[in-house]
């Protein structure tokens, strides 16, 4: 079961709408929710070519890019804090300095799962980009992630994208140890050219929820679309609240490796998603 959650708290609005996602779980699990504020001073400090006689002058805006960005990461803090108390949800706030990939990786260790925004900005300097956190997190680290798009789309049902390769295999072991399902309608997709492929996969994980006491409906579809088409249709066709999957890694989904299928789908999906790498 869930019993403690780690969120990223960058003031984006997708890392608001995963705090609040991280409540709503909190609240449910009767889990700690800690929120994970970060300074990122070397990003801010980095040497840059320079004309002579401006030394002076990046100090100087150094030096107020930490205040602000120290700033900032305490309104973050201050708000979380805010929040969960008026949920009364058991909460702790931290504060870093380091590098954010780095802290959260380091800090995800303690913790059950990782909840980081769609779009991070832990760069406060630099508050208009998303950053590259989110990526390089998802490279490294060995807790789940859900990642939480600005405004999640409402649903009751759960999709579970399976397609047997060891990144789906630790996306189903941990759905299921975690005790996500609930009392949600769970439907398995595993999508193959071959029909009778899919029926396969789509079995053998129906099976394994099963044995857990979980009961979902298999759903299998014969395509030669790319995978993260047929995930956004049926994303579409049932409305779930989550989808789980595999992350990042050689997979037997068409096209399915790094920088294809799970990459659009950081992107573009509307719902939470549940990702293990």
């Amino acid at each position: 079961m869930v019993r403690s959650i780690l969120v990223g708290l960058d003031g984006s609005a997708s890392g608001r709408a995963a705090v609040e996602l991280g409540i709503r779980w909190a609240k449910r699990f009767d889990a700690l929710l800690v929120g994970l504020g970060i300074v990122d001073e070397s990003a801010i400090r980095q040497r840059e070519s320079m004309l002579v006689g401006v030394g002076r002058y990046k100090a100087q805006r150094d030096a107020w890019h930490l205040i602000d960005t120290r700033r900032r990461v305490g309104i973050s803090l201050d708000w979380f804090v805010r929040r969960c108390i008026r949920e009364g949800v058991k909460h702790r706030a931290v504060q870093e300095v380091g590098t954010p990939d780095t802290q959260i990786v380091q800090k995800s260790r303690l913790y059950n799962l990782i909840m980081l925004g769609q779009e991070p900005r832990f760069r406060f300097d630099l508050p208009y980009w998303p950053d590259e956190t989110l990526t390089e997190v998802l490279r490294q680290v060995s807790r789940p992630v859900v990642v939480v798009p600005d405004s999640p789309q409402e649903g009751s049902d759960i999709l579970v994208a399976y397609d047997g390769s060891p990144q789906a295999d630790r996306a189903l072991q941990a759905f299921q140890a975690l005790g996500l399902a609930g009392e949600d309608r769970v439907h398995v997709l595993s999508a193959r050219s071959d029909r009778a492929d899919a029926e396969r996969l789509a079995g053998e994980a129906v099976d394994y929820l099963d044995l857990h006491g979980i009961k979902a409906t298999p759903l299998p579809i014969s395509s030669r679309m790319s995978a993260d088409r047929i995930i956004i249709e049926q994303v579409q066709e049932v409305q779930p609240r989550l989808l789980v999957m595999g992350a990042y890694g050689r997979s037997i989904w068409r096209e399915f490796v790094f920088g294809s299928t799970t990459a659009r789908l950081l992107e573009t999906s509307p719902l939470p998603l549940f990702l293990c790498r």
